[in-house]
Order: C-alpha cells, then structure tokens, then sequence
C-alpha cells in the first residue's frame, strides 16, 4: 500500500513537472515570437502602451483576437483605441502559430 501512495506521489510530481515545463517553453517561445514580429519596436520604446499588466485588462480570448485581427477589436469599440494618446496597432506580423505562445507571454506580464 505504501508503494502505491509513493508511486502515487512521485507520478504526481512528474506531472506537474512536466507542465511546469511545457509552460515555461511556451512563454520562451512567445517571448521570442513577439520580439520577431516586431512588437518591441512600439511597445518598448513609448511608442505603444506598455503591456505590463495587460492580462487585467484583456482576458486570452480578446488577447488572442487583438493580436490576429486588432481591427475587429477597435470595430467594436467604434474604431478607438484601447490606450488614450496612443494609435490603434496595426495588424501585427504574427505566425499563426505562434498567437497562443504569445498570449502566454502576454500573461506573465506583470508590475
């Protein structure tokens, strides 16, 4: 029975292990996708808003639709900016595969 609760536990921590892993990965690979699809030439230089926190504001679904489609996003806002004093973002050169990874990133994002 102990070998049970044991194995139990060890098989627990691998789990979690794992996760933790492929996470830490995705947000690498966001970080790194966001950088090669332009986004710091704005959003690091005052150009843009910072992102610091961005995940208060936009859950990952209205995350994922500002950075494939940002023009759908201002449509509904009657065509404003998210960000007073600042221009509406042009449609980033994203990889579609690559959205996800960057929302990820997005996330972590924090003061």
């Amino acid at each position: 029975m102990r070998r049970v609760i044991l194995w139990a536990v060890v098989a627990g921590c691998a789990a979690v292990g794992a996760w933790a892993y492929r996470a830490d990965a995705e947000v690498k690979r966001g970080q790194k996708a966001f950088q090669e699809a332009g986004c710091t030439s704005c959003h690091l230089t005052g150009g843009a808003p910072s992102l610091q926190n961005v995940s208060k504001r936009l859950d990952r679904k209205k995350l994922t639709q500002f950075i494939i489609d940002p023009d759908s996003v201002y449509r509904e806002r009657g065509m404003q900016s998210l960000n007073i004093g600042y221009p509406r973002m042009p449609k980033p050169g994203a990889k579609p595969d690559d959205v996800d990874a960057i929302v990820s990133y997005l996330q972590t994002l924090k003061d």
